[in-house]
């Protein structure tokens, strides 16, 4: 293993450029209709916002190669966008993980500058997982690790993903959802079991409407996956993403 006190940045070039000049410029032919959630995923990484225009997005490497990528704000792409890194290079991928030894660091580090994103990674291994969460203070091994998620959530080519779930690349609200609840059904009450996603209705759309917009945490589910969740709800008749203004008068 190279010398770890050196720049992450300085030592992404001279481990990585191999799986990204010959894996990314190869991309294979994805299936646009891929169902990330039969997936297993090895590794995921969060980036959250911060008081500027910091890009928000999950990236997440899956056990076949496949990666996805789901833009929320500050992103060039917004929505959920999947590529093939292939095996070769999910095995170089693989191997730096395990290097990196995640499980012998603290589940989150303190800050002490509180303007940077929050950090989450997640890696998986063997029916467990390891989260590590923060902002500055993280050791070389961590750093690492995020600067590789981030070559790759900045290079190759990814396809937009269809099917349920997709939202407007350029307008849609990742933690918003409108959604229409059947008749009799108490909104409140009807929340209560969403409480690990944060759920929380924030107000009717008109009135004796049966159209509500609530409002989730993405941390706690991806917005995707939150959006076939509750399509799936049986109190729940229809859903979709909320769109901002801009994306509302697109439509008109």
């Amino acid at each position: 293993m190279r010398n770890l006190r050196v720049q992450p940045k300085q030592t992404l070039g001279l481990l990585f450029p191999v799986l990204l000049i010959l894996g990314f410029a190869s991309c294979k032919t994805i299936l646009k209709d891929t169902a990330l959630e039969d997936l297993d995923p090895v590794v995921s990484m969060h980036m959250g916002p911060c008081y500027g225009n910091c890009p928000v997005y999950t990236i997440t490497v899956y056990d076949n190669g496949i990666v996805a990528y789901k833009g929320e704000r500050f992103t060039n792409r917004k929505g959920t966008y999947i590529q093939d890194i292939g095996r070769a290079n999910l095995k170089t991928l693989k191997q730096e993980l395990v290097a990196a030894n995640l499980w012998k660091f603290p589940n989150a580090f303190r800050s002490q500058i509180p303007d940077l994103p929050t950090v989450t990674i997640e890696y998986f291994e063997d029916g467990r997982s390891k989260i590590i969460r923060g902002k500055d203070g993280r050791p070389p091994q961590v750093l690492k690790v995020q600067e590789l998620l981030e070559q790759i959530a900045d290079s190759g080519e990814w396809k937009q993903q269809s099917g349920p779930g997709r939202a407007s690349a350029e307008d849609y609200i990742a933690n918003e959802l409108i959604v229409q609840l059947d008749r009799g059904v108490e909104p409140e009450q009807w929340s209560r079991q969403y409480a690990k996603q944060d759920l929380r209705v924030v107000k009717r759309l008109g009135p004796n409407s049966t159209y509500w917009l609530i409002r989730y945490n993405t941390n706690a589910m991806q917005p995707n996956d939150m959006l076939r969740t509750v399509l799936r709800d049986p109190d729940v008749l229809k859903a979709e993403f909320n769109k901002s203004v801009i994306g509302r008068e697109r439509q008109r």
